[in-house]
């Protein structure tokens, strides 16, 4: 089996502390009409300022490709129709939630179009099986925890690019035995 790993880049890492002091409010848009989940999710920090969090795309062969969660400071789009009013007072903490992605061929892949389908499956980490012919290791959500217990996620899911964010689900769930806990850098 061929086996990857995606590193978080610092960037994130300092993108997530900028939370510690607070969260106010959280704004998203629907992904689409029939995708569950949302687009880029906008965090209103308690000093005015926005994070987004996002799926970044990491393509590690052919017909396999991972997508990991991704942060940076900045405006939201003006396409982010969704809102909750999310109050986390400071500290606020976080942590990575690892997974782990795999191509199965042994796995069925009937009604899937295109030559030779092979299916890409996601458990925690460790938990390709030995029929899986490519892993891969990487950071695909956040948990954020407020001094009062009051608790944020924000993961991706397996259709590219959407997101689940426990303040606006939109329909998608959030699987948290997928997981791997990862501390906070």
């Amino acid at each position: 089996m061929r086996r990857y790993s995606v590193d978080p880049p610092a960037a994130l890492f300092e993108a997530l502390r900028s939370c510690h002091a607070g969260i106010k409010r959280i704004l998203s848009s629907p992904f689409g009409t029939k995708v569950a989940g949302v687009g880029t999710v906008y965090v209103e920090l308690a000093d005015g300022r926005w994070l987004s969090i996002g799926a970044d795309q990491e393509d590690l062969e052919p017909r396999f490709e991972v997508f990991p969660i991704t942060a940076a400071l900045s405006d939201p789009s003006t396409s982010a129709t969704l809102e909750s009013t999310v109050s986390m007072t400071a500290p606020v903490s976080y942590e990575l939630l690892d997974t782990e992605d795999w191509l199965d061929p042994s796995v069925e892949c009937e009604g899937a179009l295109g030559a030779n389908p092979i299916a890409q499956c996601q458990g925690k980490p460790g938990a390709a099986p030995v029929t899986a012919s490519a892993a891969c290791r990487y950071a695909g959500g956040v948990r954020f925890r407020s001094a009062g217990g009051v608790e944020l996620v924000v993961a991706t899911l397996p259709f590219p690019y959407s997101l689940y964010c426990s303040a606006i689900p939109q329909g998608a769930t959030f699987d948290g035995a997928l997981y791997g806990s990862r501390a906070e850098a």
